[in-house]
């Protein structure tokens, strides 16, 4: 579960621990946001996101990742962007 508490600047910093023991984290500008980052860290750590003018692309290593993982991604993913579920 990912930890997220209010920075004194006012964005919302979360962090998570992953399955190997490291953590890690993001500060962001919304508890929204911060609460999704976590989900999708959560889901699928060795993921990596990368954002172009084409849109959004997600790499997650065959290796990091089962159907219950590739399941709650998807679900994290479509509240993200409030898709049907």
């Amino acid at each position: 579960m990912a930890s997220i508490r209010r920075t004194r600047a006012g964005r919302w910093r979360v962090t998570v621990r992953l399955p190997d023991g490291k953590h890690r984290s993001a500060t962001l500008n919304t508890r929204t946001e911060a609460q999704n980052w976590g989900d999708a860290t959560e889901a699928a750590p060795g993921a990596r996101f990368d954002w172009s003018p084409d849109g959004l692309t997600i790499f997650v290593p065959e290796e990091l990742i089962t159907m219950d993982m590739a399941h709650k991604l998807e679900g994290v993913l479509r509240e993200a962007l409030g898709a049907e579920p």
